[in-house]
């Protein structure tokens, strides 16, 4: 059993401690990366980079002390560094566009653990990030540089974009076992909360996985080859985003989305396949989600993740 930190929550982060990507390993690193240029978009959120590594000293430090680690079960922890974009429809108006995303750059660290209990069929996923959001995460200068380098359009709207505050937030997820068709059919269940200063949220949802494959709620580590296509909707419900709404402490930005127009229940729902043999891990991915905001759109995105695992 091993984790991972992909995409899913209101504020559309990267993701990756869910079953269907779990790496089966006790010690890996993976990047992820997220872009809209995979669905033929470019508006709201526009990509985001992920980097994550898992190892078994980590277990001992200090970070692992703030995580959930309930007794019999067997836990990895991981370090990540996330950063994302979020821009407007209209890349070339420079002027606030009203009833449409505001522009927003962040950047965490993250400290993170999966508790796997082999006897009850489930996993505790737990997560600390701390980092910022606002100018300061650098959004309009990745944004930037990427669109100069491919040759697509100049973003003009980052003078408007929201103001740099702190990024303090926890997170505890839920999975469980709900049925098993030996090792080509797994379907679970996940229910999690979240809390802080840049979201505030509750999810559900169930992950259904078909192919071959492992045991993510083991302690031993499953060889050979491993393929399966996922399927994961999740239903959230929102208290409080801050890429859309800004800053906890900080209210001097010049657009946000008034809190009663957000959207307090956003379903997104994410397909993928992964595959994993030897020491590598190689994942590619698509969701969608409905409107966050009065007046907003539905959003589609896809994603590539590879990783390099320690043999078993």
């Amino acid at each position: 059993m091993s984790v991972l930190t992909a995409i899913t929550t209101q504020a559309q982060a990267i993701v990756t401690t869910g079953v269907e990507r779990d790496a089966q390993r006790d010690a890996f690193w993976r990047i992820t990366y997220d872009n809209d240029f995979f669905t033929a978009t470019d508006y709201y959120f526009t990509q985001g980079i992920h980097i994550e590594i898992v190892n078994p000293a980590l277990r001992h430090s200090r970070l692992a002390k703030v995580l959930i680690r309930p007794g019999n079960t067997t836990q990895h922890v991981g370090i990540a560094y996330e950063d994302d974009g979020y821009t407007a429809t209209d890349l070339k108006a420079s002027q606030i566009l009203r009833n449409d995303h505001p522009y927003v750059g962040t950047k965490q660290l993250r400290v993170f653990g999966v508790s796997a209990d082999s006897i009850r069929r489930q996993r505790i996923t737990s997560s600390l990030n701390v980092g910022i959001v606002g100018q300061g995460a650098g959004g309009k200068e990745i944004q930037t540089f990427i669109h100069r380098q491919t040759g697509n359009t100049i973003p003009q709207g980052w003078g408007n974009q929201i103001r740099n505050d702190v990024i303090l937030n926890y997170e505890a997820n839920v999975e469980r076992q709900l049925y098993r068709g030996g090792n080509r059919v797994l379907v679970t269940g996940t229910a999690g909360a979240r809390a802080g200063t840049f979201n505030t949220a509750l999810t559900i949802g169930p992950t259904l996985m078909v192919g071959r494959i492992g045991s993510p709620f083991s302690a031993h580590l499953t060889r050979g080859r491993m393929f399966h296509v996922y399927l994961k909707p999740q239903l959230n419900i929102v208290g409080y985003d801050a890429t859309l709404q800004g800053g906890l402490f900080n209210r001097s930005s010049p657009y946000t989305i008034p809190s009663g127009d957000v959207s307090r229940l956003v379903i997104r729902s994410q397909a993928g396949f992964v595959f994993r043999s030897g020491n590598r891990y190689l994942e590619y991915y698509q969701s969608v989600g409905t409107r966050e905001f009065r007046g907003g759109l539905a959003h589609r995105s896809g994603g590539i993740a590879i990783g390099f695992l320690r043999a078993p």
